[in-house]
């Protein structure tokens, strides 16, 4: 059966590092990122749908990849350090108990807590 092998398996085979920076306000009242918070989990990796790579185009970003990780895991960061690499979350989307991160890789430092 041809549909046996075509079928997408729910196996996470690779990891990645989700990272939320840790903000503090100096005695100013100053928010500062003072460090990150890094969290590994489990992934499934999946390139960018033509239609995704398409609109992200069109708003000037850059898609690089899809993670899919499970929804507890995902606590709203906005950094993912993937394959040695960092990448920002430009959009998320729940599906049933998992999150798709839509990451993209940037140049250059970001300011307000982002590489």
């Amino acid at each position: 059966m041809a549909y046996e092998y075509t079928r997408q398996s729910d196996i996470a085979d690779d990891a990645c590092i989700l990272m939320k920076p840790i903000i503090e306000k100096d005695e100013d009242g100053i928010k500062k990122t003072v460090g990150w918070k890094e969290n590994e989990v489990f992934c499934r990796v999946s390139s960018i749908y033509m239609r995704e790579s398409l609109k992200a185009y069109e708003a000037g970003i850059k898609a690089a990849w899809r993670l899919i990780v499970f929804a507890g895991d995902y606590d709203e960061e906005t950094v993912v350090k993937f394959r040695g690499e960092i990448y920002n979350v430009y959009r998320n989307f729940y599906s049933g108990d998992d999150v798709e991160l839509y990451c993209r890789k940037d140049e250059g430092t970001w300011q307000n807590g982002r590489i």
